[in-house]
């Protein structure tokens, strides 16, 4: 699970998680309100890899799931990315 999870200033109702597995770390983030997040910073500490790719997964409005490659920056041993969260959805993130 997550050691810490920050939210928008205000809360917004995102409701988020991380975890990690054998195959790598990921990140979801569930977005069950009318609102759209343009710019939500990420960064996963210590995440064990120096991977700077991974794979975003979004589903929205409950439609199929879409897969692109993204990329993280580093700074120190953790690697943050800015993500856009649309209105009823979840994205998941993997770095491997």
């Amino acid at each position: 699970m997550a050691k810490s999870i920050s939210t928008p200033t205000g809360g917004g109702g995102l409701a988020t998680t991380a975890f990690y597995t054998a195959q790598g770390d990921a990140l979801v983030i569930t977005n069950p309100t009318p609102a759209s997040y343009p710019a939500i910073n990420l960064t996963l500490a210590n995440p064990g890899t120096t991977a700077t790719q991974g794979t975003l997964y979004t589903i929205t409005n409950g439609a199929q799931i879409n897969a692109s490659n993204v990329s993280f920056a580093s700074q120190g041993t953790s690697r943050t990315i800015t993500i856009t969260v649309p209105p009823y959805s979840v994205q998941a993130i993997s770095l491997k």
